[in-house]
Formats: structure tokens, sequence, C-alpha cells
């Protein structure tokens, strides 16, 4: 086989295999192909003393908002975390969200871990269990000795959309 012969039978490889790659991309379900932020996406996570009841002892408030993200049928999720990230607190996950909108949650300690320690609001959307791009939102550090169980109180879910 002369040197043009090898181009061809190249040509006659690839071009099949293109084609199938193309054809794969374009028939993949919507959930399988990842999600881009738009250039207006926003996300914010508070985390205060709480305001629903003043002068509880480690009772907080939590806020999360997101904005822009394209898509629906989304799940919110809400933690409070240590500076570890590791998980102190999960809020029940929210579903069928829109790629806009607001949950607030209060969380209530019994009890001390002891020592003060900055935790932190996570807040994202999930699609099909995994983070949607644009939508992950950690609030500022908040000082507190508070720990071991606790309770959530869901106040409200606000679809923007």
């Amino acid at each position: 086989m002369n040197l043009s012969g090898k181009t061809r039978a190249r040509q006659l490889f690839v071009a099949p295999l293109v084609a199938i790659i193309a054809l794969l991309v374009a028939v993949a379900p919507a959930s399988a192909k990842p999600t881009r932020p738009s250039a207006s996406t926003a996300a914010t996570s508070t985390l205060a003393a709480s305001s629903w009841f003043p002068g509880a002892y480690c009772t907080f408030d939590v806020s999360y908002r997101w904005s822009g993200i394209k898509g629906s049928g989304f799940t919110a999720s809400v933690n409070l975390v240590d500076a570890s990230g590791a998980t102190i607190a999960s809020a029940p996950q929210v579903r069928n969200v829109s790629g806009s909108g607001t949950v607030e949650f209060v969380f209530n300690f019994t009890g001390s871990v002891g020592a003060s320690r900055n935790i932190y609001t996570r807040g994202s959307l999930l699609s099909n269990g995994v983070e949607v791009s644009g939508s992950v939102a950690t609030s500022p550090g908040f000082a507190s000795s508070c720990g071991g169980s606790y309770g959530v109180r869901s106040f409200t879910t606000i679809d923007l959309s």
C-alpha cells in the first residue's frame, strides 16, 4: 500500500468514527451533559444568630440563594460545615427547584463541642446527585462552640423563576 492508500484507509476509518461520536453526543440525555453557568449566575449563602428565635442558645438562621442557573428539576442542598469542609449538620434537601430561588432554615444545636470554631453554611444545587457548576456558595465564618445533636426548621422555599 502506497502513501495515498494509507491516507485513504485512514479517511475511511476516521470519518465514520467522528460521525459515531457526534451522534452519541447528540443523543445523550440532558442529565448526562454538564450544566454550564451563564454569565449572570450567582449564588450566596448566609449564616447568622437567629432573628426568628432571638436569644435562643446555639440557634442559627441559614439562607441559600441562587439565580441564573440554566435548567430545572434541581435539588437544593444546604449544610453547616467546619473549616475543613466536614459536614456538621444537614438541612432536608429541597427537590424540584428551578434555576433561581431561595431556601431558608433554622438550625438549633442542643450541645457544645467545647472550644469555639468557625462554622459555615454551604449551599449548592444538585442535578442527579452532582453539584451544578456555578451554584455553590459558602457563607463567611461564624465563631461558635455549638455542636452535638440538632434540629432543623424549614421556613421558606421561594422559586424565583
